[in-house]
């Protein structure tokens, strides 16, 4: 007896794996604490705190190769060069993007290795724990050390390093292509406010700068210091900069992180830049910044004392200035949490975030696969092996924002609303990457 079976029910949901929360600061950590730090390189890990400090996870960077000949790359880092690690997330807030080697621990003179037998690797990483080392590059940071990338989407990173100035290349790309060599030693590259800036101890005409107009990719690029900015003296790292007054076009506080200074404030006042005061010591060593904004409230989240020698060290710390625009800085800095023994603390940035846009899931029937049957009505026979809805099933698309979604990121269950015809056991599901198969084993006459 053959009947109809019409599938009511079709839900998708994306499975409950680890993922980022919204909110949290991510510290980039060299180190495992099983052994001491040394420059031939380390394993990193990307530590998820709270903002009070609280440790919620580890999520451990390939430090061996992880796909052997394809596009992934392992990403080490020197467990004694203090200036590398910083850490970034991209604009649209979706990845952390980070800097390393491709190369395993233990390997002689790492910083000193050239990129072409050495490539320094971007990791790309995104709130599901979605790892992406392929942007392996040839040119960058030849001989020294990577310090920083900065992307706005996750498909294209900017990179600068101890060597070469500031880099453009594509996510994915073996090479790069030069965007400035005014300054050819820098250590942070971010994008505010549709502004790439660099950081830099290099010489004395640069020490937080922009790079060209906007968010260039083009070569001959100018860096130009910021107005006001003292540049014969300080050693500056990881930056913030927020918009605080509306009658100041575009960003006019900007906070710096300086290891020889402390972490300092600054206002855009009358186009130049003017010091607002400083909080802590030149001898915490400021690396690592980020930050928060409520109202005129700034809550800034900051790295200092990563340790530069076997036994690590590192500070995570909170300060929250409420003085607003061109106002001295406030507030003192609180302790939240530690490096353990063996490891160093280096960059942070806030914790990613999913898209921002809702995400278009969707379900379609596969009318290439689906050859022997008429979805969405589907007809079988009860006891029969060889009917199509058992064998070979239905397939169906399944997609976001119209992208195949791996198996690994999804769950699709299906329910039947006639449980005398097909009873929930007798419907299977086997997921595979933007597709899965439904069958159906009927056990009564019905619809």
């Amino acid at each position: 007896m053959r009947k109809l079976l019409h599938i009511l029910f079709l839900a998708i949901s994306v499975n409950s794996y680890a993922q980022f929360t919204t909110g949290n600061l991510v510290i980039y950590r060299v180190g495992t604490g099983s052994g001491s730090l040394a420059s031939s390189g380390n394993a990193v890990f990307l530590d998820e705190y709270t903002p009070t400090g609280t440790l919620v996870r580890s999520l451990a960077i390939p430090s061996s190769d992880p796909d052997g000949s394809g596009p992934n790359k392992q990403l080490i880092a020197s467990g004694t060069a203090t200036s590398e690690g910083l850490l970034n997330r991209s604009v649209d807030g979706r990845y952390l993007i980070l800097t390393g080697y491709g190369a395993n621990t233990g390997t002689s003179g790492l910083a000193g290795t050239t990129s072409a037998t050495v490539p320094r690797v971007v990791g790309i990483v995104d709130y599901q724990d979605n790892i992406n080392t392929s942007t392996a590059l040839t040119d960058y940071a030849s001989g020294n050390n990577p310090r920083s990338a900065t992307s706005v989407d996750g498909t294209a990173v900017w990179v600068c390093g101890a060597a070469g100035g500031v880099r453009y290349a594509s996510s994915g790309a073996t090479t790069s292509s030069a965007v400035s060599t005014t300054v050819a030693n820098l250590r942070e590259i971010n994008v505010f406010q549709d502004q790439l800036y660099i950081s830099t101890s290099s010489g004395s005409a640069v020490r937080i700068g922009t790079v060209g107009t906007g968010v260039p990719n083009t070569t001959g690029q100018t860096t130009v210091t910021l107005p006001g900015f003292a540049t014969s003296t300080g050693s500056p790292y990881q930056f913030m900069l927020f918009d605080l007054d509306a009658t100041v076009a575009g960003p006019d506080v900007l906070y710096v992180a300086d290891d020889g200074i402390g972490l300092s404030k600054y206002s855009l006042v009358g186009g130049n830049w003017v010091l607002n005061g400083t909080v802590g010591l030149s001898s915490d060593s400021y690396r690592g910044l980020t930050g928060t904004i409520s109202g005129s409230t700034v809550t800034l989240y900051a790295t200092r004392n990563g340790g530069g020698n076997a036994s690590g060290g590192g500070e995570f710390v909170s300060i929250v200035d409420a003085t607003g625009y061109n106002a001295a800085i406030s507030g003192t800095p609180t302790l939240l949490a530690t490096a353990a023994a063996n490891t160093a603390f280096r960059g942070i940035a806030l914790a990613p975030v999913a898209l921002s846009t809702p995400n278009n899931l969707s379900l379609t029937f596969n009318t290439t696969a689906n050859t022997a049957i008429l979805p969405p009505f589907v007809s079988g026979t009860i006891n029969d092996a060889t009917d199509p809805a058992l064998t070979p099933g239905v397939t169906i698309n399944v997609q976001e924002n119209a992208v195949a979604i791996p198996a690994a990121n999804y769950t699709l269950t299906a329910s039947s609303s006639n449980t005398a015809v097909v009873a929930n056991s007798g419907i299977s599901v086997n997921a595979f990457d933007g597709l899965a198969v439904v069958k159906i084993n009927p056990t009564g006459i019905g619809y």
